[in-house]
Protein backbone atom coordinates (compact mmCIF):
# COMPACT_ATOMS: atom_id res chain seq x y z
CA UNK A 1 0.00 0.00 0.00
CA UNK A 2 2.79 2.37 0.60
CA UNK A 3 4.62 1.29 -2.95
CA UNK A 4 1.01 2.52 -4.59
CA UNK A 5 0.61 5.51 -2.82
CA UNK A 6 4.10 7.09 -2.92
CA UNK A 7 4.24 5.86 -6.84
CA UNK A 8 1.25 7.96 -7.55
CA UNK A 9 2.65 10.90 -5.68
CA UNK A 10 5.95 10.34 -8.07
CA UNK A 11 3.76 10.50 -11.14
CA UNK A 12 1.78 13.71 -10.07
CA UNK A 13 5.25 14.99 -9.02
CA UNK A 14 6.90 14.38 -12.52
CA UNK A 15 3.98 16.26 -14.19
CA UNK A 16 4.06 18.98 -11.94
CA UNK A 17 8.30 19.17 -12.62
CA UNK A 18 9.87 21.66 -15.65
CA UNK A 19 12.11 19.33 -17.34
CA UNK A 20 14.20 22.28 -18.41
CA UNK A 21 15.13 23.38 -14.66
CA UNK A 22 18.26 21.54 -13.38
CA UNK A 23 17.17 21.94 -10.34
CA UNK A 24 13.92 19.76 -11.09
CA UNK A 25 15.65 17.09 -12.55
CA UNK A 26 17.73 16.81 -9.52
CA UNK A 27 14.25 17.01 -7.57
CA UNK A 28 13.26 14.14 -9.90
CA UNK A 29 16.26 11.96 -9.38
CA UNK A 30 16.14 12.29 -5.59
CA UNK A 31 12.50 11.31 -6.20
CA UNK A 32 13.22 8.33 -7.94
CA UNK A 33 15.93 7.11 -5.83
CA UNK A 34 13.59 7.02 -2.98
CA UNK A 35 10.68 5.35 -4.37
CA UNK A 36 12.50 2.67 -6.09
CA UNK A 37 15.49 2.96 -4.43
CA UNK A 38 14.59 2.44 -0.88
CA UNK A 39 10.83 1.63 -0.88
CA UNK A 40 10.91 -0.89 -3.92
CA UNK A 41 13.45 -2.22 -3.07
CA UNK A 42 12.44 -2.91 0.88
CA UNK A 43 9.47 -4.44 -0.94
CA UNK A 44 11.06 -6.68 -3.21
CA UNK A 45 13.44 -8.16 0.19
CA UNK A 46 10.60 -8.81 1.85
CA UNK A 47 8.60 -10.80 -0.82
CA UNK A 48 11.65 -12.63 -1.63
CA UNK A 49 11.33 -13.77 1.98
CA UNK A 50 7.43 -13.74 2.03
CA UNK A 51 6.09 -15.56 -0.44
CA UNK A 52 8.73 -18.44 -0.20
CA UNK A 53 6.98 -18.66 3.57
CA UNK A 54 3.68 -18.94 2.69
CA UNK A 55 4.23 -21.89 0.63
CA UNK A 56 6.13 -23.46 3.04
CA UNK A 57 3.92 -23.24 5.36
CA UNK A 58 0.62 -23.26 3.95
CA UNK A 59 1.50 -26.00 2.51
CA UNK A 60 2.89 -27.73 5.91
CA UNK A 61 -0.75 -26.01 7.52
CA UNK A 62 -3.42 -27.37 4.93
CA UNK A 63 -4.28 -30.97 4.49
CA UNK A 64 -6.39 -30.31 1.36
CA UNK A 65 -3.75 -30.89 -2.05
CA UNK A 66 -5.76 -29.11 -4.38
CA UNK A 67 -5.75 -25.89 -2.21
CA UNK A 68 -2.28 -25.86 -1.59
CA UNK A 69 -1.33 -26.48 -5.38
CA UNK A 70 -3.69 -23.59 -6.10
CA UNK A 71 -2.59 -21.23 -3.41
CA UNK A 72 1.35 -22.13 -4.91
CA UNK A 73 0.19 -21.17 -8.74
CA UNK A 74 -1.10 -17.97 -7.38
CA UNK A 75 2.05 -17.14 -5.32
CA UNK A 76 3.95 -18.07 -8.94
CA UNK A 77 2.06 -15.92 -10.80
CA UNK A 78 2.88 -13.14 -7.87
CA UNK A 79 6.30 -13.47 -8.03
CA UNK A 80 6.37 -12.67 -11.92
CA UNK A 81 4.47 -10.28 -12.18
CA UNK A 82 6.67 -8.46 -9.14
CA UNK A 83 9.69 -9.40 -11.38
CA UNK A 84 7.78 -7.21 -14.00
CA UNK A 85 6.94 -4.32 -11.46
CA UNK A 86 10.87 -4.28 -10.52
CA UNK A 87 12.34 -4.68 -14.07
CA UNK A 88 9.98 -1.24 -14.70
CA UNK A 89 11.37 0.34 -11.81
CA UNK A 90 15.10 -0.45 -12.69
CA UNK A 91 14.76 1.14 -16.21
CA UNK A 92 13.01 4.39 -14.84
CA UNK A 93 16.24 4.64 -12.23
CA UNK A 94 18.28 4.16 -14.98
CA UNK A 95 16.58 6.49 -17.24
CA UNK A 96 16.70 9.41 -14.22
CA UNK A 97 20.51 8.47 -13.53
CA UNK A 98 21.20 8.25 -17.17
CA UNK A 99 20.29 11.29 -18.98
CA UNK A 100 18.28 14.13 -16.66
CA UNK A 101 18.26 16.38 -19.56
CA UNK A 102 16.22 14.07 -21.87
CA UNK A 103 13.18 16.51 -22.47
CA UNK A 104 10.83 13.53 -22.57
CA UNK A 105 11.85 11.71 -19.36
CA UNK A 106 8.71 13.71 -17.22
CA UNK A 107 6.42 11.79 -19.11
CA UNK A 108 8.20 8.57 -19.05
CA UNK A 109 8.43 8.51 -15.37
CA UNK A 110 4.82 9.96 -14.80
CA UNK A 111 4.30 6.78 -17.38
CA UNK A 112 5.85 4.52 -15.49
CA UNK A 113 5.35 5.44 -11.80
CA UNK A 114 0.91 4.84 -13.01
CA UNK A 115 2.07 1.36 -14.30
CA UNK A 116 4.02 0.27 -11.06
CA UNK A 117 1.19 1.63 -9.04
CA UNK A 118 -1.61 0.13 -11.04
CA UNK A 119 0.20 -3.60 -10.87
CA UNK A 120 1.28 -3.18 -7.87
CA UNK A 121 -2.62 -2.44 -6.60
CA UNK A 122 -3.61 -5.53 -8.80
CA UNK A 123 -0.99 -7.86 -6.64
CA UNK A 124 -2.41 -6.44 -3.43
CA UNK A 125 -5.87 -6.95 -4.07
CA UNK A 126 -4.84 -10.82 -5.27
CA UNK A 127 -2.90 -11.17 -1.84
CA UNK A 128 -5.86 -9.58 0.33
CA UNK A 129 -8.30 -11.69 -1.55
CA UNK A 130 -6.78 -15.33 -1.52
CA UNK A 131 -3.01 -15.25 0.07
CA UNK A 132 -3.59 -13.31 4.08
CA UNK A 133 -7.43 -15.26 4.09
CA UNK A 134 -5.23 -18.85 3.80
CA UNK A 135 -2.44 -17.87 5.63
CA UNK A 136 -4.58 -16.51 8.94
CA UNK A 137 -6.28 -19.52 8.64
CA UNK A 138 -3.28 -22.61 8.30
CA UNK A 139 -0.61 -20.83 9.67
CA UNK A 140 -0.20 -20.26 13.81
CA UNK A 141 -0.42 -16.85 14.58
CA UNK A 142 3.30 -17.15 16.42
CA UNK A 143 4.49 -18.19 13.32
CA UNK A 144 2.83 -15.46 11.66
CA UNK A 145 4.93 -12.98 14.68
CA UNK A 146 8.03 -14.93 14.13
CA UNK A 147 8.24 -13.76 10.29
CA UNK A 148 7.60 -10.17 11.21
CA UNK A 149 10.14 -10.08 13.44
CA UNK A 150 12.77 -11.60 10.76
CA UNK A 151 11.35 -8.59 8.95
CA UNK A 152 12.24 -6.12 10.86
CA UNK A 153 15.95 -8.03 11.50
CA UNK A 154 16.56 -7.78 7.85
CA UNK A 155 15.19 -4.69 7.30
CA UNK A 156 17.57 -3.24 10.44
CA UNK A 157 16.53 -0.54 12.81
CA UNK A 158 16.23 2.62 10.84
CA UNK A 159 14.63 0.93 7.70
CA UNK A 160 12.02 -0.62 9.62
CA UNK A 161 11.35 2.75 11.65
CA UNK A 162 10.99 4.69 8.40
CA UNK A 163 8.44 1.80 7.11
CA UNK A 164 6.79 2.03 9.86
CA UNK A 165 6.25 5.68 9.06
CA UNK A 166 5.29 4.60 5.76
CA UNK A 167 2.85 2.09 6.92
CA UNK A 168 0.94 4.98 9.34
CA UNK A 169 0.84 7.33 6.74
CA UNK A 170 -1.06 5.47 4.49
CA UNK A 171 -3.34 3.94 7.65
CA UNK A 172 -4.14 7.96 8.08
CA UNK A 173 -4.46 8.33 4.56
CA UNK A 174 -7.37 5.98 4.22
CA UNK A 175 -9.41 7.94 7.31
CA UNK A 176 -10.82 4.30 7.66
CA UNK A 177 -11.22 4.28 12.02
CA UNK A 178 -11.33 -0.06 11.63
CA UNK A 179 -7.89 0.93 10.37
CA UNK A 180 -6.86 2.80 12.46
CA UNK A 181 -7.84 0.62 15.53
CA UNK A 182 -6.28 -1.82 13.49
CA UNK A 183 -3.07 -0.29 13.85
CA UNK A 184 -3.23 0.45 17.52
CA UNK A 185 -3.79 -2.92 18.24
CA UNK A 186 -1.08 -4.15 16.21
CA UNK A 187 1.80 -1.42 17.12
CA UNK A 188 2.99 -1.15 20.92
CA UNK A 189 2.43 2.15 21.99
CA UNK A 190 6.37 2.96 22.27
CA UNK A 191 6.98 2.86 18.34
CA UNK A 192 3.59 4.75 17.83
CA UNK A 193 4.62 7.42 20.35
CA UNK A 194 7.49 7.81 18.10
CA UNK A 195 5.95 7.88 14.82
CA UNK A 196 6.27 12.04 14.81
CA UNK A 197 9.70 12.37 15.47
CA UNK A 198 10.62 9.59 13.34
CA UNK A 199 8.42 11.27 10.62
CA UNK A 200 10.26 14.66 10.87
CA UNK A 201 13.73 12.95 11.43
CA UNK A 202 13.82 9.90 8.74
CA UNK A 203 10.22 10.20 6.36
CA UNK A 204 10.32 14.00 5.35
CA UNK A 205 13.91 14.42 4.28
CA UNK A 206 13.51 11.54 1.88
CA UNK A 207 10.10 11.72 1.11
CA UNK A 208 9.55 15.10 1.39
CA UNK A 209 11.15 15.72 -2.19
CA UNK A 210 7.48 14.44 -3.33
CA UNK A 211 5.73 17.58 -1.81
CA UNK A 212 8.14 19.57 -4.22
Amino acid sequence: MSMIRESERLERLALRLNPEKDEHSEVLRKAVDYVIGFNRRGLERVEDAFFPWMKQHVSKGCKDGKVVAAFSTIIDHLEEESQVISKMAGVMSKAVSADAHNPNLNREVASASQKIAKATRAMLKRELTYLMPTVANTVPESEQNKFNNRVITMLGVFDSRLHLVHMHEVVRGTKNKMEEELWKEAIPSLPRSLIPHWRRSLYLPKAGVLDF
